[in-house]
């Protein structure tokens, strides 16, 4: 469990806004539909992390890693605008042509209303290695031959008896290959944002302990 000051973040580096892995600096403008609780902070997370357990984790979690501007007295809402906003950022992941591992960075960012960044929790290092999963894949066994697909071919002696029945494929079968052909499966958006939550419920572990 990492926290550092946001200097060493680029700014605005938002996943929700950036799904194709790209840094955007965006911040929406104020919506005045949207209820205002400027007291409160906005859990403005991905789909894919709108799970009750996991927003009960982070909850748990931002009072004791972002205590200088979150305590437990302090509510969350999701679909609203607040004083500060927690967004879950994921920077593109660095993969090599030749290696087959990656890495990549993920933190949960804490940002004032106007879009600067204060402080994160880093859930995991770019310098850590993820190996790429490998896929062998099989050349498809030939479907047996049918009756459409052969020529019948009748041998008879000079009494008129079948002495030979042989089936001549109109094409012949193809040549299995046994040897694989191995292709690399590239991590996707949820593989990563997978990841990320697992760590946070490690972290979440480690600061239940914290008085």
């Amino acid at each position: 469990m990492i926290i550092t000051n946001f200097p060493a973040m680029k700014k605005m580096d938002l996943l929700t806004a950036a799904f194709l892995f790209y840094s955007i600096s965006i911040y929406a403008q104020p919506d005045t539909s949207v209820r205002n609780f400027p007291d409160r902070y906005k859990l403005d997370l991905p789909q894919e992390w709108n799970k009750a357990k996991l927003i009960e984790a982070i909850a748990e979690i931002l009072p004791k890693t972002f205590n200088e501007y979150i305590d437990s007295t302090k509510q969350f809402c999701m679909d609203c605008r607040a004083g500060l906003t927690v967004m879950l950022v994921i920077d593109k992941p660095l993969i090599k042509p030749t290696e087959t591992s990656y890495h990549f960075r993920a933190a949960l960012g804490l940002f004032d209303s106007t879009g600067k960044g204060l402080i994160e929790l880093l859930l995991v290092s770019p310098s850590e290695v993820h190996p790429i999963k490998v896929r062998a894949d099989y050349m498809k066994e030939p479907l047996p031959l049918t009756s459409n697909d052969v020529i019948r071919n009748v041998t008879t002696d000079r009494d008129g008896n079948i002495v030979r029945v042989v089936n001549i494929p109109l094409s012949p079968p193809p040549i299995i290959n046994n040897i694989p052909e191995y292709r690399r499966i590239y991590p996707s958006l949820n593989d990563l944002m997978n990841i990320a939550e697992q760590r946070l419920y490690e972290i979440r572990k480690i600061v239940s302990k914290i008085k």
